[in-house]
């Protein structure tokens, strides 16, 4: 009995401890989702359990759709661990080898002699990647190609580095792997998936970008520019083929992660390779088949592994953090690109492990912007002069915020409004040669060659070498 007492107060304790962190991270979420940083869905797991799942913002912002817990969302990168389960699937097979070469596959592709399997898994392939193509998403990013033809791509390009010898993130390695799992099993890549991932491990919500029934449920991508939101650049699907094709939820994510870790998708000894560091990238951060590994130290001398999965493309934000030694899970998947995910994803995560946090601070450039749109700049001014003084550093702001918002305005084609901008900044920045070279440039725009001369000579005067400010003055005596 007494044994039942004790297993009933700690389940109470346990229970108690995790609705406070869901208040917490609930808190954090609708705090973030208020200052447009957040618009997806952020899901918490312990144990396997979800003890938080919540969807904020639209799915799509034409049609005013909601997300909801079960909208798919792209998840760009996070695609590719699930390209490297196969390969290791095959492996365990019998039917491809880690150090096999590319050319064992493919007959015939360049270097295909020097690269292996576990190279390409693990970026040490030196293949290039899209960013090193001029034009890449303009272009190629933007037309339908076969898988072969998105090959012919990149493969006559000439290797960054010899294989093996460094860490180089590319897309490209996982084209090049789901093009040999196609030639491997003789399947579509999109039916190899389904076939040995989806249907295991029970994802009902899941399919990839070239499935005509993505449509369902589905949030469209967005860019946000302060208070202005728009539809996110095209790209084809099929340049993302095993490198960025996925379409799920949050929910979903949960089951791979979790069959992987039980076993129904690796056995025993691949599984442990998966989740194994495989080297080093650049800033000696430790790595995986696309997954980054730290240690987040907790009270006293406890700590726990983390490693985590990032997805960034048009319109996408996707991030999981897997404490594979805990057994817990953040997991965010956004659909309007926000730099501030990784923030978002550490507070939940340090609310999870009763960790400090910080309470995230709303910028006062953005209420700016919005106040702008909605009362006009000259009314704006005076209400965040209003702010500042009232409120002091319980907003954020930094000497180029106002610069940048100015530049945008000019960029919209709305000097005028820039002008008043850059004004309101140089009255908190009166020393900085910089603004009033910025200043001067809204009055040249404006066709007020007077004011433009007297910014733009101070300028010259607090920053004798500033020949963006010599060349406008310049062309306007």
């Amino acid at each position: 009995m007494k044994g039942w007492l004790i297993f009933y107060a700690f389940a109470l304790l346990v229970t108690s401890g995790r609705a406070q962190s869901r208040g917490l991270i609930d808190s954090l979420c609708t705090a973030y989702n208020r200052m447009d940083v957040l618009n997806g869905v952020v899901l918490v797991a312990d144990k396997g359990s979800v003890i938080y799942n919540k969807a904020f913002g639209k799915a799509n912002f034409e049609w005013d759709i909601n997300n909801t817990t079960d909208t798919r969302f792209k998840i760009a990168s996070i695609s590719k661990p699930f390209t490297a389960v196969i390969i290791l699937q095959l492996c365990q097979e019998g039917k491809i080898k880690l150090d096999g070469k590319v050319n064992d596959y493919i007959t015939g592709y360049p270097n295909g002699d020097k690269i292996t399997i576990l190279q390409l898994l693990t970026h040490t392939s030196g293949i290039i990647d899209t960013r090193d193509i001029k034009g890449f998403d303009e272009t190629f990013g933007m037309q339908h190609l076969t898988h072969s033809q998105l090959i012919d791509v990149f493969k006559d390009s000439a290797l960054v580095f010899m294989p093996g010898s460094k860490f180089y993130y590319s897309s490209f390695n996982y084209n090049l792997l789901a093009f040999i799992i196609e030639k491997i099993t003789g399947k579509n890549f999109k039916d190899v998936l389904k076939e040995r991932i989806f249907s295991v491990a029970g994802m009902a919500h899941t399919a990839t970008l070239e499935d005509n029934a993505v449509n369902n449920r589905y949030a469209y991508g967005y860019e946000r520019n302060y208070s202005d939101i728009k539809p996110a650049h095209y790209f084809d699907a099929s340049g993302t083929v095993g490198s960025g094709s996925i379409v799920t939820t949050a929910g979903d994510l949960v089951l791979f992660f979790t069959a992987l870790k039980t076993n129904k998708l690796l056995n025993e000894t691949f599984t442990k390779m998966f989740f194994t560091p495989q080297g080093v990238d650049d800033n000696n951060v430790k790595t995986g088949f696309t997954s980054w590994y730290y240690s987040l130290h907790l009270n006293g001398n406890d700590s726990t592994g983390v490693a985590y999965y990032a997805g960034g493309h048009f319109g996408v934000n996707a991030l999981v953090y897997d404490c594979y030694e805990k057994n817990k899970m953040v997991i965010i998947l956004l659909n309007v690109k926000t730099p501030r995910m990784f923030e978002v994803a550490d507070n939940v995560l340090n609310i999870l492990y009763s960790q400090k946090f910080e309470w995230p601070k709303d910028a006062y450039v953005r209420l700016l912007a919005k106040d702008i749109k909605e009362y006009g700049v000259n009314n704006a001014v005076q209400k965040f002069k209003a702010r500042k003084i009232k409120y002091g550093d319980a907003y954020t702001f930094k000497p180029r915020d106002l610069n940048r918002l100015g530049y945008y305005f000019i960029s919209d084609n709305d000097a005028a409004t820039a002008v008043e901008i850059f004004k309101l900044n140089l009255q908190y920045f009166p020393n900085e040669g910089d603004f009033y070279d910025s200043l001067g440039e809204g009055y040249v725009l404006l066709g007020d060659k007077k004011n433009a001369a007297i910014n733009l000579k101070k300028a010259i005067e607090l920053n004798p070498s500033n020949r963006h400010a010599k060349e406008l003055l310049n062309s306007i005596q």
